[in-house]
C-alpha cells in the first residue's frame, strides 16, 4: 500500500510536501506542521531520504510544541537510517536530559562524542551530563578535552572550576575563575564566586573587594543581597575579635581608641568601608570587665 501511493506521488510533489511542512514550521504554524509531515511519513518507504528528513523536521515541530516524547520517537526513526549521525544523537541526549533520563542522555551524547569528537557541543553535554551526576574525573577529562578544541570555552572552564570546588582544589579553581573574569569582566557571579574563593584562602581584603563589586553591578538582585551579608558577617566576625583582642591586650586597646583603623590592619584585620566606619564608633576604653571574664570562661 505505501509504495503504491509513493508511485502515485511524483519527485516534485513529495519535495513540494516536504517543503510545506518545513515552511509552516518556521511559520510557528505547528499543528499544521505536524500534520502535513504526518501524512507525508505515511507514504513515504522507510529507505526514503525524504523519510529521514520529514522524521527529523517533524522532531523539531514536537520539539517546539513541547512534546518531546515524540520529538525523541520522531527523531530515533531518522536515526535508524542515519545511526552515524552526530546531529541526531546530540539532540536525542538534550531531549533526554530534559526528561530526566540521565543515563540515556549519556549514551546519547557519549555517542555523538564518538562520531564526531571535533563537536564542541556534544562535548559541552557530555561535560554536563558528568558533572551533573557526580563523574567528576571524567567531567574533568572532557572539560579538558574541550579546551583543546576551544581554548576560551565558558562552558568547559565553569565545569573545570566547578570540579576543583568539589575536589577541595581551591588555588587551582580561583585561577580558572580568575580566567572566566577575564574573558567575562561584567559577569556578577564570576565575581561572587572568587569572593567566596578569596574568603576560604584568607584573603580578606581582596574577598570584600570582590563583594562590593557584585554589589556595584547587581545592587537590588539577590546575588547583591548575599554579597551584602558575606560582607556584613565578614566585619562582624573581625570586630568582635578585635573587641575580644583588646579586652586582654592593654597596648592594642590604647593603639585603638588612637587610631582604630591604623591598629587593626597593623594586627592584620581587614574591614570594608562600613565595617572601618562602625569600627570607629566603638568606645574601646569602655570595655567591660565581662567581656574579659566571658572570653576567659569560653576560649580558656
Amino acid at each position: 500500500m505505501k509504495g503504491s501511493l509513493t508511485m502515485d506521488k511524483s519527485l516534485s510533489e513529495i519535495e513540494q510536501a516536504l517543503e510545506e511542512g518545513l515552511e509552516l514550521i518556521q511559520n510557528h504554524q505547528l499543528s499544521q506542521g505536524v500534520d502535513k509531515l504526518t501524512r507525508l511519513i505515511r507514504i513515504l518507504p522507510p529507505e526514503s531520504r525524504f523519510y529521514e528528513l520529514a522524521c527529523a523536521q517533524l522532531s523539531v515541530a514536537y520539539q517546539q510544541q513541547g512534546k518531546l516524547r515524540k520529538a525523541i520517537a520522531a527523531l530515533r526513526r531518522a536515526a535508524r537510517i542515519s545511526p552515524d549521525n552526530p546531529h541526531y544523537r546530540l539532540n536525542l541526549a538534550a531531549m533526554y536530559r530534559d526528561l530526566g533520563d540521565t543515563q540515556k542522555a549519556l549514551t546519547e551524547a557519549k555517542r555523538a562524542v564518538r562520531l564526531d569528537p571535533t563537536m564542541v557541543q556534544a562535548r559541552e553535554l557530555l561535560a554536563d551530563l558528568l558533572l551533573e551526576q557526580g563523574i567528576l574525573e571524567a567531567a574533568l577529562r572532557e572539560a579538558t578535552q574541550l579546551l583543546r578544541l576551544a581554548p576560551n570555552n565558558i562552558r568547559a572552564l565553569d565545569i573545570m572550576g566547578t570540579v576543583y570546588v568539589y575536589q577541595g582544589r581551591t588555588h587551582q579553581a580561583l585561577r580558572i575563575i580568575e580566567r572566566l573574569i577575564r574573558l567575562c569582566p561584567t559577569n556578577p557571579m564570576y565575581h561572587f564566586r572568587r569572593a567566596v574563593l578569596l574568603q576560604q584562602t584568607g584573603c580578606i581584603a581582596d574577598a570584600i573587594r570582590s563583594y562590593i563589586q557584585v554589589i556595584e553591578t547587581e545592587p537590588d538582585s539577590e546575588l547583591g543581597e548575599q554579597a551584602e551579608e558575606a560582607i556584613r558577617n565578614l566585619d562582624e566576625h573581625q570586630i568582635r575579635q578585635i573587641m575580644l583582642l583588646a579586652a586582654t591586650d592593654p597596648l592594642f586597646r590604647a593603639k585603638l581608641e588612637r587610631d582604630p583603623i591604623e591598629a587593626s590592619q597593623e594586627r592584620g584585620y581587614q574591614l570594608s568601608p562600613e565595617g572601618l566606619a562602625a569600627l570607629t564608633q566603638i568606645r574601646f576604653d569602655a570595655i567591660p570587665p565581662a567581656l574579659v571574664e566571658w572570653h576567659y570562661r569560653t576560649y580558656n
